[in-house]
């Protein structure tokens, strides 16, 4: 089990996620539900990056667009029951012993950011389930470490997601995405 320094353990997290492991074989990887110091919803589970949420990053149209599937998100209506996920928030997850074994761990050419999206593109590409489990409930304080540090910690997420983009995307999306940022940091 992994978890950021800027989590806390809500009852018996760890618990429930072994026991949901160990009832669901095929799930190679899963991730609790997270949130956030009042005890309101979270996100704890994504989709794979695309175009569309690199540009809301810069470009954030509407504010409904930010809950939504364009940018990534799961309905939080979801939330109430286990389900299959593209990855988790690296802040709190389980992964088996033997995926490690059979994928690796985490690349450790990211610094920081993106290291458990890669984790998940390798895992599902070795046929392993990812899911969430709501039993989980773990307080995640966002940004907690990185908050000081807001410029610097941007430009990392964008260089992690270029690493990433290149890594397990077709080369123009990397173009594409690496124009979006561009573009993005002009206007900012």
């Amino acid at each position: 089990m992994l978890l950021n320094p800027d989590t806390e353990i809500l009852g018996d997290a760890p618990g429930a996620l072994v026991r949901f492991m160990k009832a669901n074989p095929n799930v190679g990887m899963a991730g609790g539900r997270l949130l956030n110091p009042d005890l309101s919803f979270q996100h704890a589970c994504f989709r794979f990056p695309t175009l569309a949420m690199t540009f809301l990053d810069f470009f954030p149209i509407n504010h409904r667009l930010a809950d939504s599937r364009l940018n990534g998100r799961y309905r939080r209506s979801a939330y109430s029951k286990p389900f299959s996920i593209d990855h988790p928030f690296g802040a709190s997850l389980i992964v088996r012993r033997e995926v490690i074994e059979q994928v690796g761990s985490f690349d450790e050419g990211f610094f920081m950011y993106c290291e458990e999206v890669d984790w998940c593109f390798r895992i599902r590409q070795a046929g392993w389930d990812i899911h969430y489990c709501p039993s989980a409930q773990i307080i995640h304080h966002v940004a907690a470490s990185t908050r000081l540090n807001a410029g610097p910690m941007l430009i990392q997420l964008h260089r992690s997601r270029d690493r990433l983009f290149r890594k397990h995307y077709p080369p123009g999306f990397a173009w594409a995405a690496q124009q979006i940022v561009r573009l993005g940091m002009m206007t900012a």
